[in-house]
């Protein structure tokens, strides 16, 4: 239930304010809203641009459906509120597409290319306790403050969002204890459960310690110990392979 009230502000606080509404096609009332909520729930955000590319281009400035997938997630974290957003990247592309689109985005420039542990691993200690991660070559419906809310209550270092898949070799497995990972396999050959990664999870700063820099992250989360699975059903959409991109065009066409 939300309340009424009223409050006094000074003029020029007043005109800042009138313009990031504007900018961010918002209501007044719901930017300031999320203004005094920041101290209290806000989880930076940190995507990782793929260090590959599909049709010569980074995989974040691929168009689906009229826009750039990175289009797609900045306003998919904007939507759920998720203004502290972060980009790692190490495309000159990248980085100048988001400084000419996007005034209120971070990009964290990597002159040294890094692997995804690696830029967890740097990046991770400079947002805060914790913060949700994701790729950046990957799109979803997932209700991030539901996730959020599942991390904070089941007290865990790391949360996978985990996804119903099959054939479920082509990414990594986790076989879980109630809601809690109990093992992680990368792209095995067998497998007990088809709940496979999907490229968002949360992280807490304390675990940064444990991953190793040249190994990618989740090979090493069975270091872990507390660490849950978050298990989303709804749609999800990747833009790894030039198989995925071929087959996502073709659903289109249909």
């Amino acid at each position: 239930m939300k309340q009424k009230i009223s409050i006094t502000l000074d003029n020029n606080l007043l005109r800042q304010i009138d313009k990031v509404c504007e900018n961010r096609q918002m209501h007044r009332s719901r930017y300031i809203e999320i203004l005094l909520k920041k101290d209290f729930e806000e989880i930076p955000v940190l995507i990782l641009t793929s260090k590959g590319k599909l049709n010569g281009k980074p995989k974040s400035l691929i168009d689906y459906n009229g826009k750039k997938i990175i289009d797609h997630q900045l306003k998919y974290l904007r939507r759920h509120d998720f203004y502290n957003i972060n980009v790692a990247t190490d495309s000159r592309l990248v980085e100048d597409y988001i400084k000419r689109q996007y005034k209120n985005v971070n990009v964290l420039y990597e002159k040294d290319r890094l692997t995804s542990s690696g830029s967890i691993k740097k990046w991770g200690k400079e947002l805060g306790k914790q913060f949700l991660v994701m790729h950046g070559d990957i799109i979803a419906g997932i209700d991030l403050k539901k996730l959020v809310s599942f991390h904070q209550d089941n007290k865990s270092s790391v949360t996978l969002v985990l996804k119903s898949m099959y054939p479920y070799n082509k990414y990594g497995v986790a076989v879980l204890e109630g809601s809690r990972v109990y093992s992680f396999s990368e792209k095995p050959e067998k497998s007990k459960t088809y709940l496979c990664y999907i490229g968002i999870s949360i992280f807490n700063q304390a675990v940064l310690d444990v991953l190793e820099e040249n190994q990618h992250y989740t090979g090493q989360l069975n270091k872990i110990y507390q660490k849950h699975g978050y298990v989303f059903e709804g749609f999800w959409q990747s833009f790894k392979t030039l198989d995925d991109l071929k087959r996502i065009e073709e659903e289109m066409i249909d």
